[in-house]
């Protein structure tokens, strides 16, 4: 888009305009880089190596959720025989009748090693109360682990 503008007067002052006065202040543009083979292929590889970190970082994230389902599991696990022993433990002291349990009793240690016995309770109507009590809390606690593995 060059034009020649010829001699002209402006305010008693001759001006001469070339043409590359005229012309764009922009230069041309610059011709687009070809992309050879190797640019092209080490473009493909950084794409391809984000893809992997992605998918890496993915995996991650579903391996820490399963461990932590296999944490809740073996928790689950636990309290289901817990509870089979303590259905096991309320057949038994069904059939006592009297003030003492001779099936079984409570006891509370004290200290963690040298494990002294502070006290025992072996009444039949308090070991059944704290069984089904125990057994209550217990199948709470495996129904929220049962939610939890679910999510």
């Amino acid at each position: 888009m060059k034009k020649e503008i010829k001699n002209q007067t402006v305010n008693g002052n001759e001006v001469k305009n070339q043409a590359a006065a005229i012309a764009p202040a922009t230069a041309a543009p610059e011709p687009k880089k070809v992309e050879t083979p190797e640019d092209a292929a080490i473009k493909e590889a950084d794409e391809l190596q984000k893809e992997i970190d992605r998918k890496t970082q993915e995996l991650q994230t579903k391996l820490k959720e399963l461990e932590h389902k296999q944490t809740l599991n073996k928790q689950r696990s636990i309290f289901l025989r817990t509870l089979d022993d303590l259905a096991a433990f309320t057949d038994e002291i069904g059939k006592e009748e009297g003030f003492d349990c001779n099936v079984g009793k409570i006891t509370f240690f004290h200290g963690q090693y040298a494990r002294e016995t502070m006290f025992s309770i072996s009444n039949t109507s308090i070991l059944k109360d704290f069984v089904e009590f125990t057994t209550q809390k217990i199948k709470e606690r495996v129904a929220a682990l049962e939610e939890e593995l679910i999510k």
